[in-house]
């Protein structure tokens, strides 16, 4: 970020008007705190008075962004020249800002602009909620005033998501709403906020959120708030029934042992983490036991972990000697030479090779995983790699302007049905994402969308790595971010948790211009 992006940046004493960014804070600790409950109303089985409820949700959604720009263009609008705007821009807006151009050009482009425009029927975030998003990362990036507040507000929504995703997974009506729907009401949830894919998103993002809050975390207050989220959502994390979940967390979860490697996060507090998600594991396997009738399917991932309570025990209790190990060495005061080091992390990385070993020759760990995967077919008919070389294929059979620009939102079902129209339907299969984040914005935004989309990540990320010292905060929306786009390419970006990414995107950038200014004025 450039000396001259620190100018325009909230502060209590600064030019932008106090109830501005009163306001914008309201309106991001909406989205993160209730937002998520709305996702929630769609994934547990509402009855018919309430099966439109998503609607209700996307329209204040879009009523509250409005207003929000209305007030801050107000109070601020002395400050809307071009040229103090050029003085304000990050490699991140430039991205974005292509980002969204890319999108419309592709929206003009498209053969179905009703589907383009509105998601089709709300499965995708289309490029109405595209300019919203948008609208709410410049907002957010230029006004908020992010602090603690919000990432419990994130982990609030997030804990009672999970919590409702464990009930729903036991059978347990605590809500008294899982009510009888007619067909076309339990399709939209199915198609809609009741996926599969969905849960399995925000339940990853909720996960990682808690996990480096928890390693970033100075008060005990902080500590324990997210000790008990971590336990929350680890178990929603299994009831997610998706293995890309698990892939986002294991993305999060090396960056984190990375981050510990090069000192910037403590040992103990990544064992003290990985204990309690065992802990989460272990207290699933020991629930479904007592309640056999829980009525979800569980495939790869989450089928081990449900079996494996005796590796699950065992692993908390090495984790306990670690744990116990480094706080010997640390009160002894005890150093170590650069070669045992050295010594020390092959030997574990040698005993990690043997516990996987031992793991596989007792459960056919790979089969069970390419099963879940889609990738154990006979002919690979309808599953991911089926769908990666057909999505591939398509992108290369597109006109010139539509492989820069893309074909619109919610096109790659029909890129392909012109395409392999016959193949698909000698199959009986019906191909409406490539589950796989890339290749969807490959086909919707063009390779220019993708290049921007891969842009905003890699500019975010970078500077939320690089300032975990300085803000631990920022390691909390650069985890969830992380995490996001590692299950993201296994899995469908859909509206509900899509509107979520984007806004913690936005804070991160809102986080780097409040450390410019404390920066500025130390």
């Amino acid at each position: 970020m450039s000396k001259s992006s620190k100018k325009n940046v909230p502060k209590k004493n600064s030019s932008v008007r106090p109830y501005t960014v009163m306001c914008t804070d309201l309106y991001l600790l909406w989205i993160l705190l209730v937002y998520p409950l709305y996702y929630a109303d769609g994934y547990f089985h509402l009855p018919e008075r309430k099966a439109t409820f998503w609607c209700t949700s996307t329209l204040i959604y879009i009523g509250v962004t409005l207003l929000g720009v209305i007030i801050t263009y107000v109070s601020t609008r002395d400050e809307w020249s071009l040229e103090r705007i050029k003085k304000n821009i990050s490699m991140t807006d430039i991205f974005m800002f292509g980002f969204l151009i890319s999108n419309l050009i592709a929206f003009a482009l498209s053969e179905d602009k009703t589907n383009a425009w509105t998601g089709a029927g709300a499965r995708y975030y289309g490029a109405k909620v595209l300019i919203l998003v948008c609208i709410s990362y410049f907002l957010i990036s230029r006004y908020a005033w992010v602090n603690r507040v919000f990432i419990w507000a994130f982990l609030i929504g997030g804990n009672g998501v999970c919590l409702l995703a464990t009930f729903d997974y036991f059978g347990m009506d605590v809500l008294g709403i899982n009510q009888q729907m007619q067909a076309s009401d339990w399709l939209m949830f199915i198609s809609t906020m009741g996926n599969a894919n969905t849960c399995a998103s925000f339940v990853t993002m909720a996960v990682a959120g808690a996990i480096c809050y928890f390693c970033v975390a100075k008060d005990m207050k902080s500590k324990v708030f997210a000790g008990i989220s971590i336990v929350n959502c680890s178990v929603a994390l299994i009831t997610a029934r998706s293995d890309s979940a698990f892939v986002g967390i294991a993305a999060i979860g090396v960056v984190l042992c990375v981050l510990m490697f090069v000192k910037k996060i403590d040992v103990k507090t990544i064992v003290g983490m990985a204990m309690l998600v065992d802990v989460a594991f272990v207290g699933l396997t020991v629930l479904k036991r007592i309640y056999p009738q829980a009525f979800g399917y569980d495939l790869g991932i989450p089928l081990l972990l449900m079996n494996a309570q005796g590796i699950l025990i065992g692993s908390f209790i090495a984790l306990i000697l670690i744990y116990a190990v480094t706080s010997y060495i640390e009160r002894k005061n005890i150093t170590f030479s650069k070669n045992t080091i050295k010594m020390v992390c092959v030997a574990g990385v040698f005993v990690l090779i043997g516990i996987v070993v031992v793991i596989l020759s007792k459960i056919n760990f790979i089969e069970m995983f390419k099963t879940s995967m889609g990738l154990s077919e006979g002919a690979l008919d309808g599953n991911r790699a089926y769908i990666y070389n057909r999505t591939i294929r398509a992108y290369s059979q597109a006109p010139i302007l539509n492989k820069l620009f893309g074909c619109g939102q919610a096109s790659v079902s029909t890129l392909l049905n012109q395409c392999f129209g016959e193949e698909l339907a000698s199959m009986g299969i019906l191909i409406n994402s490539a589950h796989n984040n890339i290749l969807d914005y490959l086909i919707m935004g063009g390779l220019f969308g993708a290049i921007c989309y891969l842009g905003i990540l890699v500019s975010e990320i970078k500077k939320g790595l690089s300032m975990v010292k300085e803000s631990p905060m920022m390691m909390v929306f650069t985890g969830c971010v992380i995490a996001y786009f590692a299950q993201g390419l296994f899995n469908i970006e859909q509206s509900n948790t899509t509107t979520i990414f984007w806004v913690l995107l936005a804070c991160m950038e809102a986080i780097c211009r409040q450390y410019a200014v404390k920066k500025e004025t130390m």
